[in-house]
């Protein structure tokens, strides 16, 4: 989510901060060259939307674009967008709203394991994930794994409550050695408690990931 000018030759907007409801429509963000005569200011939301197809279930990535321009001046139009992105920002964490941006400094943990499945886990999380999670400003910090057990020592040694949770991308094993790390350690039951597990699927085994996509 990010508000900028709007670039010439784009589409029609999705929204007006005017009375009425206009249709909402897919545009294209990036398309056209920047346009510094325009007042407007522009909101996008970027959804990835769940799609069935014949066979299975997929996310599409939509972009939806917000169009302010109620004002004479682009500082007002912009300021108006902040507004309505902070509001957003306030909704999606549940919180009371304010004027204010709720802040969650705390980055992701990701350990990666290069050598799951194919070996190209790392890639596939720079190409399938890493956008996402920039597009909903979380931030994050990428750890690579140099060993067996590296997963596991890491996170039985490290200060695991400095992290918004952390992140097992490869196969089943790479979650395996996070969950024996959390049970080695003397805290282990604050720190099952405290920090969010998850897993991307990378790897050759895949079970567990599967197991609990289908539960959700």
């Amino acid at each position: 989510m990010r508000s900028k000018r709007r670039r010439v030759g784009a589409g029609s907007c999705v929204c007006r901060s005017f009375v009425g409801k206009p249709p909402l429509k897919v545009v294209d963000e990036d398309s056209g060259d920047l346009d510094e005569n325009d007042i407007s200011a522009y909101l996008y939301i970027y959804a990835y939307n769940l799609k069935r197809s014949r066979r299975s279930l997929k996310r599409e990535r939509t972009t939806i674009t917000l169009q302010f321009r109620s004002y004479d001046k682009y500082e007002d139009n912009n300021r108006e967008a902040q507004r309505w992105r902070n509001t957003i920002k306030c909704l999606i964490a549940n919180e009371p709203i304010t004027n204010v941006v709720p802040q969650n400094d705390k980055k992701l943990l990701i350990l990666i394991n290069p050598k799951s499945g194919s070996g190209k886990a790392v890639e596939l999380f720079q190409a399938k994930v890493a956008t996402i999670l920039n597009e909903a400003e979380i931030p994050y910090y990428l750890r690579v794994t140099e060993s067996a057990q590296y997963a596991r020592d890491y996170i039985r040694t490290r200060d695991v409550y400095g992290w918004r949770g952390v992140v097992a991308v490869g196969g089943d094993g790479v979650l395996f050695e996070i969950l024996n790390g959390m049970f080695e350690r003397l805290d282990w039951q604050q720190a099952l408690a405290e920090v969010p597990l998850a897993i991307i699927p990378c790897g050759s085994g895949n079970g567990l990931a599967r197991t609990i996509c289908h539960h959700y």
